[in-house]
């Protein structure tokens, strides 16, 4: 991998990004791609540069994909075995690869106008009538 080619082709890019793949899949204590990229002469906005300039091009950027798909589930696999701090391979999870931990709604209306909310009618209860002692009757 030479990190400064004249021009970055499409050959070039899928080249260095199989040379990432290869490296993700070797380095099992390897949990994200910035952590890939220490091995490598590259930063993350070099790759963010890549995804930019082919991002119509499935065929370019399948081996970082593949690479993300593989550390993903690596992750995953070693927050569950605790060989990773949970809470930041949480983290890691929601701001990278959309996790969330509940279901979230959107909610649109088309109502054009005021909505009024009347309170329920009030509707007494049957009350039963009241027996009267007389004061002439037998106990």
């Amino acid at each position: 991998m030479s990190p400064k080619p004249t021009k970055w082709t499409k050959e070039r890019v899928n080249e260095e990004l199989k040379a990432i793949l290869r490296i993700v899949e070797t380095k099992e204590d390897c949990y994200t791609l910035q952590g890939a990229l220490v091995y490598t002469p590259f930063t993350k906005d070099k790759l963010i540069y890549w995804q930019k300039l082919y991002k119509s091009n499935n065929a370019v950027l399948q081996p970082l994909k593949k690479a993300k798909s593989i550390l993903e589930a690596r992750l995953c696999n070693a927050g569950l075995r605790n060989k990773v701090n949970n809470a930041m391979a949480i983290f890691i999870l929601k701001n990278h690869y959309g996790y969330t931990d509940k279901r979230e709604i959107e909610q649109t209306t088309t109502h054009k106008g005021s909505v009024i909310l009347l309170p329920k009618p009030f509707t007494p209860k049957r009350i039963s009538p009241v027996k009267t002692i007389d004061s002439n009757s037998s106990r």
